[in-house]
Formats: C-alpha cells, structure tokens, sequence
C-alpha cells in the first residue's frame, strides 16, 4: 500500500552506485528511513527533494517498523534553499534536525513537533539577523512537550524578572540565576560559581523568546558567549531528562 505524508530531511546519504537513504522526520510516522532507488543518478524523478533541509511532501510503500521504506515519489513543498547562502543559518538548521534525532525514537509520532520544526525552517530560511533564538525557542517548546519544561517564571524569580522587564522601574536588580537541572527551575543567586548559572540580563532574553511567538523573537540579540551559556545549560539539561547524551555537534564550529 502506497502512503502519503509531509516530512523534513533531517540526513541523506548515497546507498551503492544509484540511490539513496533518505532519514526523514514524517507529520503522521515520525521519524524513518525510506531509500529512494536511482535518486543519485543525474537525471531522476526526486530532483534535489532529498537535500537536507527541504520540506517534502513523499509517497512510500509501507513496510513492517523496522524496516527501510521504499520512496515512489517526493515533491519539494518548500526547499529552504536560502539556508546554504549563510554558515551560521544552515548550522543552525542542521541543529534543529539533529536535536529530533537525538531526542525521538524512530516511528514516535507528534504532529506538535512536527509543526514546530517545519515553523522554525521556514522562519529560518527568511535569514533572520539572530539566527540562535529560534534554536532556543525550538529546545525551550520541544522540552515542554516531553514533559520536561524549563520553567522561566516561577515564586523565586517572578518579581526580579517583572520588574527587569518594567522600564518605569527604579529599582535596580542585579542578580544571577542557577539552573535546578531536576526540576527546570531557576533559582536566584548571588554568586557565578558553576556553569549552570546565568545573568539576570540573559534570562530575561531566554523568558522573552520563551513566551513570544515564533514569528517575534528574531530582533532578540543573542551574542555568541550567551549561546555557548544557554547552550551548556539546555546540554545537561536534557542529558537528564532524557538519561542519555546530548550534546549538538552541528554548533561545535559556531561556538568555538
């Protein structure tokens, strides 16, 4: 039988002398493998659908989980092609595709992720000045739907955080904040004195791009030394949750 869905390319790689294997993060499968016979040939039916990045729409024979898909067709919905005139933008997108590797088991199935990361591409692609924010929108949201938020706001950095926020404030604050890797809160501090702590200026561009949308978060300016501390942070964190590695080594050049 013959399946329709939307998926995104998350990897491909040549399979003998003709095709390929395609890795391909799917609306109604999740994430699978499907090969796509003669695709490496110069002239073929896929075109350039299967370079990673591309928003695709696939037709497949289904097989039993476990095995690899055989593609009949692909058609490009949207290529995201701008993404290559820039290093920092197509890093970024190769981060946004391994994170759903790293996290998702083959086969799971969530159409709220998947919206995500097609929302993210597309915003992306449009070659934003602050690429890293929609990195960081993409963790903070992909978190909350595993069921392990980072929760900004909470009783002990509310106020501090409102009236950061508040210009008309005459109050001057200047605290740190710690990550409580277990359960995603963070606590206010008055010293620097491990990794899991952050800046009171920091934290509120994270609760920024936190509660806006996707569509309003790409004027935050996020400089490289923020994203290596937000990136560490995000690091262990899911290391726990998830209880397996997690370490993105799409950024590793862009945070050096």
């Amino acid at each position: 039988m013959i399946l329709t869905t939307e998926a995104i390319v998350l990897a491909s790689q040549k399979y003998g002398d003709s095709s390929k294997i395609a890795t391909l993060f799917t609306e109604d499968f999740g994430i699978m493998k499907a090969i796509a016979k003669g695709s490496y040939q110069m002239k073929n039916k896929f075109g350039s659908s299967l370079q990673v990045l591309s928003y695709i729409n696939i037709n497949f024979y289904n097989k039993p989980e476990g095995h690899l898909q055989l593609l009949s067709n692909a058609e490009i919905i949207r290529p995201n092609f701008n993404l290559s005139k820039s290093f920092e933008h197509i890093t970024i997108g190769f981060a946004l595709c391994e994170t759903i590797l790293k996290t998702l088991d083959e086969h799971y199935k969530n159409s709220q992720i998947f919206l995500k990361l097609v929302q993210s591409l597309n915003l992306l692609d449009s070659l934003p000045q602050y690429p890293f924010n929609i990195l960081i929108k993409f963790l903070l949201d992909l978190a909350k739907i595993l069921g392990f938020e980072i929760s900004i706001i909470n009783d002990e950095s509310i106020e501090s955080i409102h009236e950061l926020i508040d210009k008309s404030s005459s109050k001057k604050i200047n605290h740190n904040y710690t990550l409580n890797i277990e359960n995603g809160n963070f606590k206010i501090t008055n010293f620097n004195a491990n990794n899991n702590t952050i800046e009171q200026d920091l934290l509120k561009k994270i609760y920024e791009i936190n509660i806006l949308p996707i569509s309003e978060i790409e004027d935050i300016e996020i400089s490289i030394p923020e994203m290596n501390k937000i990136m560490n942070l995000m690091s262990k964190y899911y290391h726990f949750h998830l209880d397996k590695y997690f370490y993105l080594e799409s950024m590793r050049l862009l945070l050096q």
